[in-house]
């Protein structure tokens, strides 16, 4: 026993000391020996188990092992062998430690759901950067302990009360950085931060009872905010799920007199492109509340859009416009409305949204839900509006859409249009639409 607590203390003494080098948010580290304990619990849950999904983190992850939390996650994860390894008070070295050293032995989830690095930055102990490196090297831990697993990372939660607490700011430089990761095929980010807010960014006792940790309430949040994406990575069948580009055809695509293939398009190494002058692409299937998703990249100085309740205003077919531009090369201001993201010269986006470089993939959300529209940039909310609002029609009013209002935005159904924007040429790969 003797011998144990001094093995134990002298890993402990070198985690402390581990903590004064650039490098201690990489490098695996353990704990004390309570928290050994723990960890050799996990190793015998996974080698008893089968996991399709696993959850890896901290004291927030391993909270949905409460009692009062457990019909949440029954109802969210009960059938789908789900797998919890969080552990409080965990930094990233700490679950470097543990995935390293059996946490995920034997195990090939199809889907891991990430969320680690509060703690490092907690204290002061470590500045964003440091984190940053902390959370990608967790990344490249589990991808590979088990590299057919898919990952969805998810941006560090918000914590203090307030809107301008220190640690808002630091949290917002790491997740800024942590959507870089996404490659979006085996690599997803969400930042799903907002759902815990008021509407003045300050954060409730109802919902993180300490300013960090979450209620029943603040569980339940998470579960539904991240739902559509954990069924879509977990490949569940949903009839409301339609795949809009197969991948080698122009199939469900045509031109605004539903004459199809729209001229100008073509499939390039497996991406619906631009492929020189001609129409714009739509689909054949109109959508009312949706939720879509798709991956694009734009050339250098490229400028397009993608529409949606695109309808026929007589002479043009219309509709809101998600704005896709190398705002980078161009120089745009990020949150104009002429930018990557903005709804076309009605609304801007936020000013710190990921945008990637030109020829670089970009991942785009757009979430229309009794008229209240979301733009999502790389796995960030970068734009919210109401459509038909008092707001809505001012803006209107005095954009090039003047001529259209009222009726502008008033249809409830409609196509997804790709602009061919003078040959612009832009691709797009694993396009989506859910009906919501």
């Amino acid at each position: 026993m003797r011998i144990h607590q001094a093995i134990v203390g002298l890993l402990v003494s070198i985690s402390m000391l581990g903590a004064q080098g650039a490098d201690s948010t990489t490098k695996p580290q353990p704990r004390g020996e309570q928290w050994f304990k723990r960890h050799a619990h996990l190793n015998r849950q996974a080698s008893g188990s089968r996991w399709q999904l696993v959850f890896i983190g901290d004291s927030i992850t391993d909270g949905w092992q409460g009692e009062a939390v457990r019909d949440v996650w029954q109802q969210h994860y009960g059938d789908r062998h789900a797998g919890n390894l969080g552990i409080g008070g965990d930094q990233t070295q700490h679950v470097i430690y543990r995935i390293e050293n059996g946490n995920l032995d034997g195990q090939s989830p199809k889907l891991a759901v990430i969320m680690i690095g509060t703690n490092n930055l907690g204290g002061n102990r470590f500045e964003p950067p440091a984190t940053i490196e902390g959370v990608s090297a967790v990344v490249g831990s589990v991808r590979k302990e088990t590299p057919e697993t898919k990952i969805l990372l998810l941006g560090i939660f918000p914590r203090g009360e307030a809107r301008d607490d220190p640690y808002r700011v630091k949290i917002r430089d790491v997740n800024q950085a942590l959507s870089k990761l996404a490659d979006w095929q085996k690599i997803h980010y969400l930042n799903i931060g907002q759902v815990f807010l008021e509407a003045d960014g300050s954060i409730s006792k109802e919902i993180m009872p300490d300013f960090l940790h979450l209620s029943k309430e603040g569980y339940r949040r998470w579960a539904e905010a991240i739902e559509p994406k954990v069924a879509e990575l977990l490949d569940e069948p949903d009839e409301l799920r339609h795949v809009l580009f197969d991948g080698s055809s122009l199939d469900g695509w045509s031109n605004e007199d539903g004459e199809g293939p729209p001229s100008g398009w073509g499939v390039v190494d497996g991406t619906l492109a631009v492929t020189g002058w001609g129409e714009d692409a739509f689909t054949d299937q109109e959508f009312g509340d949706f939720d879509f998703q798709v991956e694009w990249k734009i050339p250098r100085k490229g400028n397009s859009g993608i529409f949606y309740r695109v309808a026929d205003y007589r002479y043009i077919w219309l509709g809101p416009e998600y704005q896709l531009v190398d705002d980078l090369t161009r120089r745009y201001r990020a949150d104009a409305n002429n930018s990557t993201g903005a709804s076309i010269d009605l609304y801007g986006p936020s000013l710190g949204k990921p945008v990637r470089e030109h020829s670089q993939w970009n991942h785009t959300r757009i979430r229309l839900v009794d008229n209240h529209a979301e733009h999502w940039l790389n796995g960030e909310l970068i734009l919210e509006y109401d459509i038909d609002s008092e707001d809505w029609h001012a803006r209107v009013k005095e954009s090039k859409f003047a001529r259209l209002h009222p009726y502008f935005g008033k249809p409830k159904r409609g196509k997804f249009k790709l602009e061919n924007h003078i040959g612009s040429r832009v691709q797009y790969r694993d396009l989506m639409a859910i009906d919501l």
